[in-house]
């Protein structure tokens, strides 16, 4: 074989294997096509398969003839193989409507005469008398020139799921009403607690007025009294009255219903406290030391902070009577967003100090405490005012800290 003979031998034989190679592709080209399709296949399958366990129905829209699955007929209480076929206007007699819907006519009007595909979720009476929940879908096919063929349906009971909801509605309204009455047995236990810092802060001022018109009553009885003296006393008794308005204005304020924010500087959260509780903590020789520095303006719930910060007050007051603390003290500071509330009261042990925001979690005995007090606290901070209630222990106590409006409302 020369040369030439040599380059044609193989550049056929270079031919047949690229013939051969497309052919390859062309055949692993039909196979991935295959695949695909048996994948299709098999996916349409599962749907069918699916589908196949919804109930179903068939109405012939020329001749009026309605068919049920056996599935449907199980489901609504009637047997499969009677000879005594449900009509269409008995099916749909078995409808209750829900929201105010008319479903009948929605099913002849909308989907069988103006072709919409319908979905719904209303109820069945069953023939025994029993009500199901389902969701039902229709859809109506037509001829070439727009009649009407037939109308199918798709009914899924969802009764299980309902029922669930349901039981999650009626748990939710039950948990409603328990916060409802958690805050009214939180109010009417701090209205005793405020009641009793309201005797201790008028009596020292009604002992002073007493003292001071006995005064004017005596001078006036041996004849010594003058103007002076007269204007004196009286200006005296005035200034504690005043005090006394006061005190119980704030009272008044405290417990009123009606809640709206208001923009206030914390520093006047904190004095508008004292100013119940002040002689309560001093009848019990409890130094009260007030830092502010936040000098903003906050918008909040003044009423419901205030709740929180006597409630926080009242606490360390009981816990240096009950420890008999020597020389105790309460330091309050205000800075930006935050009060922080510190005493030397003894702290709380650790292995505790995590639950007491739990409601119904008290130290105290059943008489003096009801457990609600911080629970109610953290809810006002962190559900009315986007912020956060926290305790820690410190070398001779503990410190609370209340944060307001650091959590994004978005």
């Amino acid at each position: 074989m020369n040369e030439l003979d040599e380059i044609i031998f193989y550049k056929h034989k270079i031919d047949e294997l690229e013939d051969q190679l497309l052919t390859l592709e062309l055949e692993n080209n039909t196979l991935k096509q295959k695949v695909k399709s048996y994948k299709f296949e098999d996916h349409t399958l599962n749907e069918i398969r699916r589908l196949a366990k919804v109930s179903g129905w068939e109405l012939d829209n020329l001749t009026y003839t309605f068919k049920m699955s056996d599935d449907l007929s199980l489901l609504l209480g009637r047997d499969p193989s009677s000879k005594e076929k449900i009509s269409w206007r008995d099916f749909l007699e078995m409808i209750i409507d829900s929201d105010n819907q008319n479903i009948k006519n929605e099913i002849i009007e909308n989907g069988i005469r103006k072709g919409k595909d319908l979905a719904f979720e209303h109820t069945f009476l069953k023939e025994d008398g029993k009500v199901i929940f389902v969701q039902h879908h229709c859809k109506t096919f037509y001829n070439a020139i727009g009649q009407p063929l037939k109308t199918v349906g798709l009914i899924l009971d969802i009764t299980k799921i309902t029922k669930s909801q349901l039981e999650l509605k009626k748990s939710n309204e039950e948990n409603r009403k328990k916060d409802i009455q958690l805050v009214q047995q939180s109010r009417l236990a701090q209205l005793g607690e405020m009641i009793s810092m309201i005797a201790h802060q008028w009596r020292q001022p009604l002992t002073a007025i007493s003292m001071q018109a006995s005064n004017i009553l005596i001078d006036a009885q041996l004849g010594i009294i003058n103007n002076e003296s007269l204007e004196k006393e009286v200006n005296g008794i005035q200034e504690k009255t005043q005090h006394l308005s006061k005190t119980i204005e704030d009272f008044r304020n405290f417990y009123k219903e009606d809640k709206k924010s208001v923009k206030i500087k914390l520093e006047n959260i904190i004095l508008t406290s004292l100013n119940i509780i002040k002689a309560s903590l001093l009848n019990e020789n409890i130094k009260i030391i007030e830092e502010y520095y936040s000098k903003e303006d906050i918008e909040l719930y003044d009423n419901e902070i205030m709740h929180v910060v006597l409630n926080i007050l009242k606490n360390t007051q009981d816990k240096v009577k009950e420890k008999q603390i020597k020389n105790p003290y309460l330091k309050i500071t205000t800075e930006n967003r935050t009060i922080l509330i510190c005493d030397n009261a003894g702290g709380i042990p650790e292995d505790i100090i995590e639950k007491i925001f739990d409601p119904y979690f008290s130290t105290k005995d059943l008489k003096n405490g009801t457990g609600l007090g911080l629970y109610m606290s953290k809810i006002i901070v962190e559900n009315h005012h986007r912020g956060k209630l926290s305790v820690k222990n410190t070398d001779e106590g503990v410190c609370f800290i209340i944060e307001l409006g650091i959590i994004s409302s978005k």
